[in-house]
């Protein structure tokens, strides 16, 4: 076998396609970018950004899920504060407030989130905490414990790198300086700009249809921002009311859908598109999947080219582009 002659395979013909290689990046990378965050933020203030274990029942209920949380969040520099399990909403926004953390992680099985969760986090917002978590997939109870305050789901498969990013920008561990936007944008003609604050809460697709008609595309899709992080900063957008509950944002001038935004609602969605930088915008779930159109899924499996493979250099060199660059 090891003298065998090896198989000369027959040429597959001219390559029409070409792909620039991944760049190759260690898988601890990120993580370890944060914790150097995290200890530039010890090294300044005396302390590490800090998560609160809402721990819920007993520890038969929530020692799973809270030593899930504590290494999901301390991987990428927060740390986690443990606490007993709690009943009593009062006794539980207590314990945290005297463990000095701006965020807090619900912990315990499905049965108790059931009976105690939703009261826990409304006791838990209440007390001013910054964001609220809870420890496991999101289940059919997701709307109501998004509506009584948590703001993000914790389990395993999900993205602790991109979850410790958003918290250190946000809690005080000064991933930018102070009133330094994290992110800009604007419309295609530059009428309209702006810029956030700090990194957003939740980044999504949605299928639903009116998005297919606010935005003329198969889908669209949102960065969640809390609207105190969020400015206009060139040029005031206008409004459609697209339905008794929202807004659509757009710039008049160019016609670039901007945002979605629920009527006096806290936050702002800004379509990924109009960022300066879409590629830092990454979407982790979708909605609306009653009108998602079956070819979606097989998108990345289409022929492609280049924009300078399609019209060539020559054309290229002839047009000239009337819209805003990407920045300020």
């Amino acid at each position: 076998m090891l003298k065998a002659t090896p198989v000369a395979l027959a040429p597959y013909g001219e390559q029409k396609y070409k792909f620039d290689a991944l760049p190759p990046i260690r898988l601890s990378e990120p993580f370890e970018a944060l914790r150097d965050k995290s200890d530039a933020a010890l090294k300044a203030r005396g302390a590490r950004p800090k998560v609160f274990l809402a721990n819920l029942g007993t520890p038969a209920d929530f020692t799973a899920r809270a030593t899930f949380a504590k290494s999901f969040f301390e991987a990428g520099g927060i740390q986690a504060i443990d606490s007993e399990g709690f009943a009593d909403p009062a006794k539980l926004v207590a314990a945290f407030r005297a463990s000095g953390a701006e965020l807090a992680c619900l912990c315990s099985s499905d049965k108790v989130y059931a009976e105690h969760a939703e009261a826990a986090a409304k006791a838990l917002q209440t007390a001013g905490t910054r964001h609220i978590y809870l420890a496991g997939r999101p289940t059919e109870a997701e709307a109501g414990l998004r509506a009584a305050g948590v703001t993000g789901f914790v389990f395993a498969g999900g993205d602790a790198a991109c979850h410790a990013a958003r918290r250190l920008s946000t809690d005080g561990a000064g991933m930018t300086e102070p009133g330094k936007p994290v992110l800009t944008g604007g419309c295609q003609c530059g009428a309209i700009r702006f810029a956030v604050l700090a990194a957003p809460a939740k980044i999504s697709i949605c299928h639903c249809r009116m998005c297919q008609k606010a935005t003329g595309a198969p889908f669209a899709s949102y960065a969640d921002i809390e609207k105190g992080d969020f400015a206009w900063t060139k040029g005031t957008p206008s409004a459609f009311r697209s339905s008794s509950i929202a807004m659509r944002d757009f710039c008049a001038a160019c016609g670039t859908p901007l945002s979605f935004r629920r009527i006096d609602g806290p936050r702002i969605e800004i379509m990924t598109g109009t960022f300066d930088r879409p590629d830092h915008v990454v979407p982790t779930r979708q909605y609306g999947t009653e009108s998602r159109l079956g070819w979606v899924v097989g998108i990345a499996n289409l022929p492609s080219q280049t924009t300078q493979q399609n019209y060539g250099p020559e054309k290229m060199a002839t047009i000239v582009s009337h819209q805003h660059p990407d920045h300020d």
